[in-house]
């Protein structure tokens, strides 16, 4: 019987051992947080968001369509709803330059998280079709990079681009020298963020966010990283299952049943 709970005893202490190791791995040390952006909420972004908790961050989802009002919180998930009047009157309009629709959920978590809610270090920026292959790649890249103001796809400046882009919008609103990035998932430092609210308390206005954050960034010499994670954040791009890595996120991805198949498929193949 005594060897029996000393045995009860070690297994008991192996466990706890290594829950205690497993816990230490995913702590999020750096206080960051994870946003996600949709237009409306469905219970596979949910489903999804509820993956991200367990590495230890604050998760939120920015809903734009306010014609349903949805709890503040769903299984510990905060979301987040903005009147669209609102949103213009404060001055967080104009973030996007390729929808019709204004203020969208860019100009709406802008303002949250530079003027509510900014008990952070970074913050991840994610669109709801932006896939990611393992839910443990956004703590090793902020394990990786910690003190990087701005992980994006690209920081293409404007003296030195070769193609024809949106820049006749930055003249006039913004000081040179102006950079640009594709923004579908990024993150952001929250003293840049403090600096987009400086920059609509003196505009009255966001700027395409395309050129606004990286221009700002470099602007108040804040380090800016364009990462090979972020390199597959393309505007069309179709993806097969073959062509996924695991470090790396994929845009466009606009069926999330379609994601959560691949993450299924992938590891099944074993990947990590």
């Amino acid at each position: 019987m005594l060897k029996l709970i000393i045995i009860l005893i070690i297994i008991y202490l192996i466990n706890n051992f290594k829950k205690n190791n497993q816990i230490e791995k995913f702590a999020n040390k750096n206080n960051n947080y994870i946003c996600f952006l949709c237009v409306n909420l469905t219970d596979k972004l949910i489903k999804t968001s509820t993956n991200m908790l367990k590495y230890g961050y604050k998760v939120f989802i920015m809903v734009d369509n306010n014609t349903i009002k949805h709890p503040t919180n769903i299984k510990d998930i905060n979301i987040l709803q903005m009147d669209d009047k609102k949103c213009i009157k404060l001055g967080y309009k104009n973030a996007s330059a390729t929808l019709k629709k204004n203020p969208v959920t860019w100009d709406k978590v802008f303002y949250y998280f530079s003027n509510i809610d900014t008990d952070f270090k970074n913050i991840w920026f994610i669109e709801e079709d932006v896939f990611i292959p393992r839910f443990d790649l956004l703590i090793d890249l902020d394990e990786q990079y910690k003190d990087e103001d701005l992980l994006c796809k690209q920081d293409i400046a404007h003296a030195t681009d070769k193609l024809k882009w949106h820049w006749n919008r930055a003249k006039g609103k913004i000081d040179k020298p102006w950079y640009r990035s594709l923004l579908c998932c990024h993150r952001q430092s929250q003293r840049l963020l403090q600096r987009i609210k400086n920059y609509v308390d003196k505009n009255g206005s966001l700027l395409f966010l395309e050129l606004m954050v990286n221009t700002l960034a470099h602007n108040n010499n804040y380090v800016v990283k364009d990462i090979p994670n972020l390199k597959t954040i393309t505007w069309k791009t179709k993806y097969k299952v073959e062509d996924i890595k695991m470090d790396n996120f994929y845009h466009p991805m606009k069926d999330l049943k379609e994601q959560e198949d691949y993450r299924i498929k992938l590891n099944k193949l074993n990947y990590k």
